[in-house]
């Protein structure tokens, strides 16, 4: 039986050495595999989850679920997410169901049926799936504010919430870039920007570093007199690399400018002083 040689970035590097019969006998293997242990339908896990579209639930939804006095953990309305094309996405809950021991698809698929939700799919990270609940790992989306989080039945996420001290230091350098970049002079602007683009930079701000921040932005207000070199030394330990790179080019820009434009300055001078007439 000849080789038949494959290239495609969906396969091993190996499959290229197997037959067709081979390929075919390998990843239908592979497929009934995912069917058996990552078809919702045929698992059982602790957690589960759907979407909820407010116009498609009871008026009573959330008296509906209080009543089955099951753990329920449901997410901020989803009003300002976006799609990737920059659109606005339909606003949504994100409802997850957390049973005490493994629970079956067909259980949770009858609470979801009862409220109208709709894409139930197992929770393979229960930390992570209440921590998008606010995208408190995703800086990049909409920040939700954890106090919007409702809990049923005495769930309990708080422990899902601890903030590391890499996360902090990450948040703080990002946060000090944006007051560089956007040239902030005014503290009141900054904690404005904070409280409607992050919440976590607003908790940092007004819980961890206000001092740092304050005087931060009050000595960028009155660095007349610093010169940029300073200023270079200044912020190289707040920011990241990459921005620290992007500012160190532009101050290169700035000095050759200035420097082109003093040359051009006294070349314009020298010229005039020997088209000036002998007297």
């Amino acid at each position: 039986m000849s080789n038949y040689s494959v290239f495609n970035d969906d396969l091993d590097l190996h499959d290229s050495l197997l037959s067709v019969e081979e390929l075919i006998l390998k990843y239908e293997n592979l497929y009934k595999l995912h069917q058996i242990y990552w078809n919702p339908k045929t698992i059982k896990t602790r957690a589960w989850s759907f979407i909820l579209y407010p116009e498609s639930a009871p008026e009573n939804w959330l008296e509906i679920l209080n009543s089955l006095h099951c753990p329920f953990c449901i997410s901020p309305l989803h009003d300002k997410d976006i799609k990737s094309d920059g659109t606005p996405k339909k606003a949504h809950y994100h409802v997850i169901y957390v049973s005490e021991g493994p629970c079956h698809f067909k259980t949770c698929l009858v609470f979801m049926n009862l409220i109208g939700g709709i894409r139930l799919e197992p929770v393979h990270s229960l930390r992570g799936a209440v921590r998008y609940h606010i995208h408190l790992d995703d800086s990049e989306k909409f920040q939700y504010d954890k106090e919007d989080i409702i809990n049923l039945a005495g769930f309990d996420p708080s422990d899902f919430f601890e903030v590391s001290e890499l996360q902090i230091e990450s948040a703080s350098k990002a946060m000090t870039e944006y007051i560089l970049s956007h040239c902030i002079d005014e503290y009141s602007e900054f904690s404005a920007v904070c409280l409607s683009k992050n919440r976590f930079w607003y908790k940092i701000l007004t819980e961890r570093h206000q001092r740092h921040f304050q005087f931060l932005i009050t000595s960028l207000r009155h660095m007349g007199g610093f010169s940029f070199v300073s200023f270079l030394m200044f912020i190289k330990p707040l920011v990241s690399a990459e921005f620290y790179s992007d500012v160190e080019d532009l101050y290169s820009v700035f000095c050759n400018d200035r420097l082109s434009q003093n040359i051009d300055s006294s070349s314009k001078i020298n010229s005039s002083k020997k088209e000036e007439p002998e007297e």
